[in-house]
């Protein structure tokens, strides 16, 4: 399904402003149901950078063709190691999300892995599911980007 090949890097000083404008985008925001959304570039900015220099965080740039297309990231969520991603809504429905992470996952050693997905994110749901996550709970949190508090399954990624 996917027409471009695509590729992981790490991430580059200059992939950050591709990573904000795509999480500007309403229709992400209200999918992914974040927790916050750096409104403001500095913000957004300072975020990534305290993410790029921690040897907490281990983030690749997706790359399609010529275009930075989102990331996929592991960090310690809940002091557990966590995955998370992010694409360009343009190239949502094409497979890149579930093929990012399958490549990604190959490159992450930290089992059980786990990944936290807003419940009515049907999309994230199968990319997850589809690379052997299961469904173990269920959660809420308040989304200061939505204004509300929103249910959450918890997935996790055995050996």
């Amino acid at each position: 399904m996917i027409e471009t090949p695509f590729y992981l890097r790490p991430v580059s000083e200059a992939d950050v402003p591709h990573f904000f404008e795509h999480s500007q985008d309403e229709d992400a925001i209200r999918m992914a149901a974040p927790a916050s959304v750096a409104a403001e570039w500095p913000e957004f900015e300072r975020k990534w950078d305290r993410i790029r220099s921690s040897d907490a965080f281990l983030c690749r740039s997706v790359i399609s063709g010529s275009e930075v297309a989102g990331y996929v990231a592991r960090f310690p969520q809940m002091d557990v190691p966590s995955v998370s991603y992010w694409f360009a809504r343009p190239l949502w429905g094409r497979g890149l999300a579930r093929q990012a992470l399958r490549l990604f996952l190959e490159q992450v050693a930290d089992r059980p892995l786990y990944a936290r997905v807003a419940s009515g994110n049907a999309a994230s749901l199968r990319v997850l599911t589809s690379n052997g996550f299961n469904r173990i709970d269920t959660s809420s949190y308040f989304s200061a980007a939505l204004g509300k508090d929103v249910e959450e399954v918890i997935l996790r990624l055995d050996g």
